[in-house]
């Protein structure tokens, strides 16, 4: 059996064409879906449909991330200060483009589950944490170890932390297949089950940033997160991971400065974005 294994896509409709392209290639029956499917970047409903598409072909199993979550409660009435701007706009331009059908299915999703293949070790699904869909579990400070101490089953998949990772303790692993748009590549995973026992292989994927970048430009999401959204499309088109420096860096300018409005707020988000040089990223699609 062989199982193809995606995290957070975050509307990358481009890298998860490139990831399920050549999962199918190599022989996957079948999907493990590991949440946050959605935000960041243009199109999440063409991405929804994708998936659907996916799961009507396909046996697919599937867990809710934190995105799906903030969708949900964005539905049921939450989230009241998003606006169009650096901040939240990624999430609003998210919000308002969902069909009734992905909110329902996000709504259906569970934050764990167990998935028991014949004959085959049984797996334990989770977006963050199998308690909580943002937890981070890492190697380096023990974290993903523990888990998995913890763990009734022998191997437990996971996302959020947008790393790639496969590590053993003892007779147990953890596999991280990688955001599917990994700031100018594609990530995912292939479970591998025979004689018994998975093996998995990490997978990091070219494909056609150029054309991305000018679809993402074209789209109007630009418009919807000014600062944050440039940020993604420098990612794309550089291949340097900056979102997070520039979402710290905002953060720290909010922190000095107590904005009282959201228009201050945006100031903040500008200077760190003329700081960190994504405000023109534009013009060198």
């Amino acid at each position: 059996m062989k199982l193809g294994v995606l995290a957070d896509i975050h509307s990358g409709i481009r890298p998860l064409e490139a990831c399920l392209r050549v999962l199918l290639e190599r022989g996957a029956e079948g999907f493990l879906l590991l949440g946050d499917y959605v935000s960041d970047l243009p199109r999440p409903e063409k991405t929804m449909e994708t998936l659907r598409a996916l799961m009507k072909r396909y046996p697919c199993y599937a867990v809710r991330g934190n995105r799906e979550e903030s969708m949900l409660e964005r539905r049921d009435g939450g989230c009241p200060s998003w606006r169009y701007d650096s901040g939240t706009g990624s999430m609003l331009y998210t919000a308002d483009r969902l069909s009734e059908a992905s909110l329902n299915w996000f709504r259906s999703l569970p934050i764990t589950r167990r998935v028991e293949p014949d004959g085959l070790p049984p797996l334990r699904l989770c977006h963050g944490s199998p308690g909580h869909v943002r937890g981070i579990l890492r190697e380096e400070d023990g974290s993903a170890a523990a888990e998995l101490e913890r763990l009734e089953e022998s191997w437990l998949l996971g996302g959020h932390n947008h790393r790639q990772l496969l590590v053993s303790y003892g007779e147990k692993t953890y596999l991280n297949p990688g955001p599917a748009r990994m700031v100018n590549k594609a990530q995912c995973a292939l479970l591998i089950g025979e004689t018994g026992r998975w093996q998995a292989e990490l997978l990091t994927l070219d494909y056609d940033t150029a054309a991305y970048a000018r679809e993402i430009a074209e789209s109007g999401f630009l418009e919807a997160a000014p600062v944050y959204a440039r940020g993604i499309l420098y990612e794309i088109i550089t291949g340097e991971e900056i979102s997070v420096p520039l979402i710290r860096l905002a953060f720290q300018y909010q922190h000095q400065l107590q904005p009282q409005t959201p228009e201050e707020v945006e100031v903040c988000w500008q200077r760190a974005g003329r700081e960190l040089g994504v405000m023109e990223i534009e013009k060198r699609i």
